[in-house]
């Protein structure tokens, strides 16, 4: 498989951040691909951005270096590949870990959207606020919690310590049972979650 290498490379960088890339291109080889470094082994620096989109069309996959979020490239590229449905690979387990929750997570969000009409930012941060951006906080870290992530690695999407989403996660039940406003909101979340879930298994 054709893979594009990419990651953060700052131009003026010393070899032994370049030589993160050759030891990446030869750990690729190693295991059968065929991949394109854009820090070739003789360049001063990296090949222009759009030479890389114009390699990236040739392969089926990209690679992510370790710390890839660093590069604005790199995330644009990553995109590329989700549009166009290019294979994905990560160099780091943690990072590939996070990645998959973010994707999920979206859609958490776009429920949680469709039913309240709130947008991330107005439950992500700040006060308490009115009760519907505190269910919708409620709703958000169960969901979150549903998808096996501890309290601490929700405080990612929501400024809120671990001790206070975890007690989100336990009034959630008590909201359902005697709220029926907020039950109802829940439900229609749970829905559309659970119709994007079977619609995956589906497909």
């Amino acid at each position: 498989m054709r893979v594009l290498i990419s990651g953060h490379l700052p131009e003026g960088t010393g070899e032994s951040e370049k030589q993160k890339f050759q030891d990446a291109e030869a750990n690729l080889r190693r295991v059968g691909h065929y991949p394109l470094n854009p820090a070739g082994k003789y360049s001063e620096i990296m090949i222009p951005f759009s030479v890389m989109i114009h390699q990236l069309e040739s392969c089926e996959a990209i690679y992510l270096l370790a710390g890839w979020k660093q590069s604005r490239e790199a995330m644009v590229l990553k995109y590329y590949c989700e549009v166009f449905g290019k294979v994905i690979l990560f160099q780091s387990k943690k990072e590939k870990q996070e990645d998959e929750a973010d994707m999920r997570v979206v859609q958490i969000k776009e429920a949680i959207r469709r039913v309240t009409g709130l947008k991330y930012e107005k439950y992500r941060k700040g006060k308490r606020g009115s009760n519907e951006i505190y269910f919708a906080r409620m709703i958000f870290s169960k969901h979150c919690a549903d998808l096996g992530m501890s309290a601490e690695q929700s405080t990612r999407y929501v400024s809120r310590d671990r001790t206070t989403l975890r007690r989100y996660q336990d009034k959630y039940v008590n909201e359902y049972e005697h709220n029926p406003r907020f039950r109802e909101t829940a439900r229609r979340i749970n829905q559309i979650l659970q119709a994007e879930r079977e619609s995956v298994e589906t497909n």
